[in-house]
């Protein structure tokens, strides 16, 4: 499940860029500028400790 919730945050980024490009304005394009510059590499690191963290609990 952790992961499953990782994976939609993840997500998350994406969805506000679509959004953006939807309206067309630029607040909303710097918003999802802002948004995946800030939280891709935060994510991609959170998806792996939670995959070494579910390892660890299922081989206990």
């Amino acid at each position: 499940m952790a992961e499953h919730i990782a994976e939609q945050w993840a997500a998350c980024p994406a969805i506000v860029a679509k959004f953006a490009l939807t309206t067309g304005q630029e607040s909303d394009m710097e918003m999802a500028r802002g948004m995946i510059a800030r939280n891709l590499p935060r994510n991609n690191i959170r998806m792996q400790q939670r995959r070494s963290e579910t390892a660890v609990v299922l081989s206990q």
